[in-house]
């Protein structure tokens, strides 16, 4: 008699939402080095968080540990992604686009909205820059002014980033590495100009902002970061003769942000299938007048806050290097199913993880998505091959 395909239980809605979240750490061979790895900071795209616990399964049952010491969250806000997980166990696969960005951000205030990625302190300041003598802490702008809701409230720093903030701050990592997942609207906005979505691996390389430019910088900091006259994701731009200026994908202004900009090309390339890095332009770097790309496209727009690498990059005054940090942004953001909130249900070549005799047919969950877990393992090995050396 042929068994019946075990269906895993829907995830129960939380309870709290501002629950703190989980770090797994690895040491490393090397004491001193460690990479920071976090997925989540969207609050649901959920092909990142699977793609952190493939690295984490991966890791646990490595024979010996990477170079670097590893700091892990699989979810900065757990209890977020399992709302998401409960409404798109109902409408899985490709079909999750539809309902994935009512669960795509949890915003605060009305006008002076902050997303959660959006909430670090501005570049060159510290934690205790925004925390001030507010227990809790309030987020500023670039000039020093507090962000006030309509009401004149100051606006309050998430704990979780709070937390993960404090993490960078202790351990300095050497890399961070965050992981992402493209929306369907992602993917329908594509403009003329980029021509291609999002899904790729990115970098925003370590610079520095002078002091007397961050009152007029606002939130536009990607000119600091690198030569937008260079870079492919940007228009192309004529020098003074009337010249088109030559694109390169490593148009950081520093030579250690072009070497993070490197560091990210091998980075997309360990990825070994380019159709799920397009955004990377691959294809392009043997191909004379034109570059691969490895930072975002240009945006119309800039929310308004500081993100993760708008703030990690830049260094400290409390001697906190700028460290680089890479973006993985898996293309659409549905999940394989061979996770549930964390709980690993099939083995990375399709197998059940649950013992039964060997005689048995093998049993698997109904929802299960074989290409999609090949996929996301595909995410996680370029992290642990090239981002963890």
């Amino acid at each position: 008699m042929t068994p019946k395909p075990r269906q895993i239980p829907r995830p129960p809605r939380p309870a709290k939402p501002n629950a703190g979240f989980a770090a797994h750490f690895f040491p490393g061979t090397d004491p001193y080095d460690t990479v920071l790895i976090v997925a989540g900071l969207h609050t649901s795209e959920q092909s990142g968080v699977e793609v952190a616990h493939w690295i984490r399964v991966a890791l646990a049952d490595r024979p010996k540990p990477t170079r670097p010491g590893v700091i892990l969250i699989p979810e900065v806000f757990p209890n977020f992604g399992k709302q998401a997980r409960a409404v798109e166990w109902a409408h899985s696969g490709t079909d999750w686009g539809k309902f994935s960005d009512d669960f795509r951000e949890y915003p605060f205030g009305k006008t002076g909205v902050r997303y959660p990625n959006r909430q670090f302190p501005p570049p060159g300041q510290s934690l205790a820059g925004l925390l001030n003598n507010h227990t809790s802490g309030t987020l500023e702008k670039l000039d020093g002014n507090e962000v006030v809701d309509d009401d004149g409230t100051p606006m309050t720093l998430l704990p979780q980033i709070k937390q993960l903030i404090r993490l960078i701050e202790c351990h300095r990592p050497i890399r961070i590495v965050s992981l992402h997942g493209i929306h369907r609207s992602d993917n329908d906005a594509k403009t003329p100009e980029a021509g291609h979505p999002k899904a790729g691996i990115f970098v925003d390389p370590r610079y520095s902002i002078p002091k007397e430019k961050r009152k007029t910088a606002n939130y536009d900091l990607e000119g600091f970061k690198f030569d937008t006259s260079r870079d492919p994701g940007y228009p192309p731009v004529k020098d003074k003769d009337g010249n088109p200026i030559a694109k390169q994908f490593n148009s950081a202004w520093t030579p250690q942000g072009r070497d993070d900009d490197a560091f990210a090309l091998e980075f997309a390339k360990a990825v070994g299938d380019p159709s799920l890095v397009p955004a990377n332009h691959l294809e392009n770097e043997n191909i004379k007048g034109k570059t691969p790309s490895v930072h975002y496209k240009k945006s119309t727009d800039n929310p308004p806050g500081f993100s993760l690498g708008d703030w990690a990059p830049v260094d400290g005054p409390d001697g906190r290097p700028g460290v680089p940090v890479f973006t993985v942004e898996p293309d659409m953001d549905f999940e394989s199913w061979a996770f549930l909130d964390g709980v690993q249900y099939m083995t990375g070549r399709g197998k059940d993880m649950v013992r039964q005799p060997y005689t048995a047919k093998q049993i698997r969950p109904l929802r299960y998505i074989e290409a999609r877990a090949t996929s996301l393992r595909a995410y996680a090995n370029a992290v642990i091959d090239i981002g963890l050396g």
